[in-house]
């Protein structure tokens, strides 16, 4: 008799969490976006920590909507993170001297590996570094 109480809380527990969404992948999947595109991370790294968490692939396909909806511009979301992680330092490299440039090249490379690890390509990096020696 206290098997089959205990199985009808349960399934009216999973009733209670399907009907809140809670158990939705879509909707986990929307959350994860959103919270791994406030830590700066592109959009591929998104994919393939969506597909190691295990997300199935018509959520992944949602989730790839949801992605474009919430992700801004992904050079303009790259020159936010480098400008609120490396600010400073840009601002005291002064490229007019001999010693400015090398500290520029110096830290040219630590912002590249900085957004090859957010997983960010050649390419994008090469743009930003551009955009970032103009301004």
């Amino acid at each position: 008799m206290q098997l089959d109480h205990n199985e009808i809380e349960v399934a009216e527990a999973m009733e209670r969490l399907e009907s809140n969404r809670y158990l939705s992948d879509e909707e986990y999947a929307k959350r994860r976006i959103v919270q791994l595109l406030h830590k700066g991370n592109s959009k591929s790294l998104l994919k393939k920590t969506l597909q190691r968490e295990g997300i199935s692939l018509s959520s992944e396909e949602i989730s790839n909507a949801a992605i474009e909806e919430n992700a801004p511009d992904e050079i303009e979301k790259i020159l936010e993170l480098c400008k609120r992680k490396f600010d400073r330092k840009i601002a005291e490299v002064d490229l007019s001297t001999m010693q400015g440039r090398q500290d520029w090249y110096k830290l040219k490379g630590k912002i590249s590996y900085f957004l090859f690890r957010h997983g960010f390509g050649q390419d994008q990096c090469e743009q930003v570094m551009r955009l970032l020696a103009k301004s």
